[in-house]
This record gives structure tokens, C-alpha cells and sequence, in this order.
């Protein structure tokens, strides 16, 4: 397992719904790639550069841009309030 992925699993503790992956529009490619690099919470992929990112098994340019529309758009839900902390 990537040093990357080993950082970002760290939070992954939490009980925190709202956080999860699966709880996003990612397609299921994407989550099943970095599920099975450990992680599974936005925080962790949030954390993460793109660099570490692309040194992800399976995870690529394009999967980079669909998670980093993902983080983006769970930022701006949460600052609106639509989504609990």
C-alpha cells in the first residue's frame, strides 16, 4: 500500500455519515479503486495532493478530476448547511 493511502486512513475512524464516499455521486469505479487503497471518507481524499492521489492503484487523471468535483462540491453542501458537520 502507497505511504499516501496509509496517511489518509488514519481518519477513518469516525462516525461521521455525511463524510463517506458513498454517500457522494462518485462513480462506483472510483469509490472500488480507492476503497481498496483503504480509503472510504472524503476527509481522507480532501488531505491528500493529486500527486498522492495518482500514485493510488487504479486511481488515474480522470478519476483525480471526478474526486477533487467531489470534495469541492461536499465543501460547498457543508458550508451551506445541507449536510451535518
Amino acid at each position: 500500500m502507497p505511504a499516501a493511502s496509509a496517511r489518509g486512513v488514519a481518519g477513518s475512524g469516525s462516525g461521521d455519515k455525511a463524510d463517506l464516499l458513498a454517500a457522494t455521486s462518485l462513480p462506483e469505479w472510483v469509490m472500488r479503486a480507492l476503497a481498496d487503497n483503504g480509503i472510504v471518507r472524503i476527509s481522507q481524499v480532501s488531505a491528500m495532493t493529486d500527486a498522492e492521489l495518482l500514485k493510488l492503484r487504479g486511481i488515474g487523471q480522470r478519476s483525480v478530476v471526478l474526486i477533487r468535483a467531489t470534495v469541492l462540491s461536499h465543501r460547498r453542501r457543508k458550508k451551506l448547511g445541507l449536510i451535518d458537520s
